[in-house]
């Protein structure tokens, strides 16, 4: 990392609060793994969710990867026997959350030859020559998550940038948590809006200050036609007191 002690501070917060800014739609995962990989110095990254128990991949997402690289590991690697044909599957589901491991480990250039994913994809398309893979997450309840950045040199056997991929690895579990949950909130909110909308009396949530927050199919009609009831500028709902017509 160029630029002494202040740039790489610099570097670490914009890092961290493009993480942090994902699960409130703030920032995107495209966005946070560019910044994750200039911290780096990849080329490239990528966050990779599976299912342990299908040992499938559930959802990927990616950072400077072209639209041909995408297809050909969507169409190759994402299928039924993805934990056959990726090579490094089988190494992620024995990793600990926490571990960060690198292709170097366990292949070296003669072994990565004699592989069809290294030199059918990995090597020609993304053009890259080694990986460092961190373990994000591995609980019970939701699918294992991983993050990867790509480097063109054997730049990632340097513990230091090893330690720095490790330290990056809790934010990146907090903000899939905490991207989840906001998912589930608004889930549960969609379905109550539903369930709002299919009861034949009008109703109408308000905030503490009478405005409303959510009025269902019956209550909108209801003010839009005036009958008795009327929304304020402000959102506030107002009652007629007036003896009916």
């Amino acid at each position: 990392m160029v630029g002494g002690p202040r740039r790489f501070e610099q570097q670490l917060s914009f890092v961290l609060e493009s993480i942090h800014q994902v699960p409130f739609g703030e920032s995107t995962w495209a966005s946070a793994l560019t910044a994750i990989a200039d911290y780096l110095g990849a080329e490239c990254a990528d966050l990779t969710f599976s299912d342990p128990v299908l040992q499938q991949l559930t959802r990927w997402e990616q950072a400077r990867l072209d639209t041909q690289t995408v297809e050909e590991y969507t169409r190759t690697y994402m299928a039924a026997n993805w934990a056959e044909v990726q090579p490094r599957v089988p190494i992620a589901l024995e990793m600990r959350q926490g571990q960060v491991v690198a292709d170097i480990d366990f292949w070296d250039a003669p072994a990565r030859k004699r592989m069809m994913f290294f030199q059918e994809y990995y090597h020609p398309l993304v053009q890259c020559g080694e990986c460092l893979m961190g373990c994000v997450s591995k609980t019970e309840d939701a699918p294992w998550a991983y993050l990867a950045p790509h480097f063109r040199s054997r730049a990632p056997q340097q513990a230091l940038v090893r330690e720095r991929l490790g330290m990056l690895l809790p934010h990146v579990r907090r903000a899939i948590t905490a991207e989840t949950r906001l998912q589930r909130v608004q889930k549960e909110k969609e379905a109550l809006a539903e369930a709002l909308d299919h009861v034949a009396d009008a109703v109408a949530l308000l905030d503490r200050g009478g405005r409303v927050v959510r009025a269902n199919r019956a209550a909108e009609a209801l003010i839009r036609t005036a009958g008795g009831v009327d929304r304020a500028a402000d959102g506030r709902l107002l009652v007629s007191t007036s003896p009916a017509r």
